[in-house]
């Protein structure tokens, strides 16, 4: 009886385990391509040549493809985030945002 209830044990173990690796596979890969979307629209929405001036130093520059990049900025008195994008000073280093 007991190596009845061990063997059932154990498949009920190895059942919940593969059942726990699809759930969360289901749950990542949206989560995923929606990160990777929301980076693309990002670049792309930034005029790319565009002459930004740096907030910190204020020296400009062009905006580059790698130089930019998605960021969430927390609000002000709330407890909510916007998306905007991010600019990396090529003089300072300072990451700037912008959009």
């Amino acid at each position: 009886m007991k190596k009845f209830i061990k063997n059932l044990l154990d498949k009920l173990i190895k059942w919940l385990t593969q059942l726990k690796t699809k759930l969360e596979a289901k749950i990542i890969t949206p989560l995923e391509t929606d990160i990777k979307n929301f980076e693309k629209q990002v670049i792309a929405d930034t005029q790319i040549g565009e002459q930004f001036i740096c907030h910190y130093c204020h020296k400009s520059f062009d905006l580059l493809a790698k130089n930019i990049f998605p960021v969430s900025v927390p609000m002000l008195y709330k407890e909510s985030y916007v998306q905007g994008k991010g600019v990396l000073c090529p003089h300072c280093g300072k990451t700037c945002i912008t959009g």
